[in-house]
């Protein structure tokens, strides 16, 4: 895979993460953590990824290229989210490209629009 050219990053993207806290009635509340918004290039992956991710039921269908961050790279988890305009995307993996510390490459799967 070829790194990306700096003209591509074309894409503002929040990324949040969820975590789910106890509440005083012994449940769940889901908090979303402080939203971090960078530039990235978003392409949506060939017929053959989305096929083969779809049968081990971990469906990819963009993939995101930011610029490589530790701290972000170990933040962004299953449990992370991309908001791009109103649509929400789940992290399905976060890759080093190429080994080289200079792009992260995400795979994403899209959950649909958001409505408020």
């Amino acid at each position: 895979m070829e790194f990306p050219a700096a003209g591509d990053m074309n894409c503002r993207v929040t990324i949040k993460d969820w975590q789910d806290v106890p509440n005083a009635y012994a449940g769940i509340d889901q908090q979303m953590t402080q939203p971090k918004t960078v530039w990235a290039k978003r392409e949506t992956v060939g017929a053959a990824i989305r096929q083969g991710s779809a049968q081990i039921n971990e469906l990819v269908t963009d993939r995101f290229f930011i610029r490589y961050r530790k701290a972000l790279k170990d933040r962004l988890t299953k449990d992370s989210r991309f908001y791009v305009g109103n649509t929400e995307f789940m992290v399905r993996s976060c890759n080093n490209l190429n080994h080289a510390d200079v792009w992260l490459v995400i795979e994403c799967e899209e959950i649909g629009e958001l409505y408020e």
